[in-house]
């Protein structure tokens, strides 16, 4: 499974399928009229290409995954002597 980058207009495109599929929903339909902005105050809903960065950004602070470290014979017995005084 592959990664890609959401670019903003895909992001845009995301966020009015989803607003769309939330005025449903929240029954705002035509001619009521509200203004996106107005719609996020009223709502708990917070736009989905804003959840997405969000999340992209905390992968990208993670640290990186390295090479497990082989532990010795010795290092095993001192581990467990020091586990065994506590």
């Amino acid at each position: 499974m592959g990664t890609w980058a959401l670019t903003l207009t895909e992001g845009n495109k995301l966020d009015v399928f989803r607003r769309t599929q939330l005025r449903r929903v929240v029954s705002i339909h035509y001619p009521n009229k509200i203004s996106n902005e107005d719609f996020y105050k009223k709502t708990t809903f917070k736009l989905i290409s804003e959840d997405m960065y969000q999340v992209a950004k905390t992968f990208q602070d993670r640290p990186h995954t390295t090479m497990p470290i082989v532990i010795s014979h010795k290092d095993l017995k001192s581990i467990e002597e020091t586990a065994s005084k506590k």
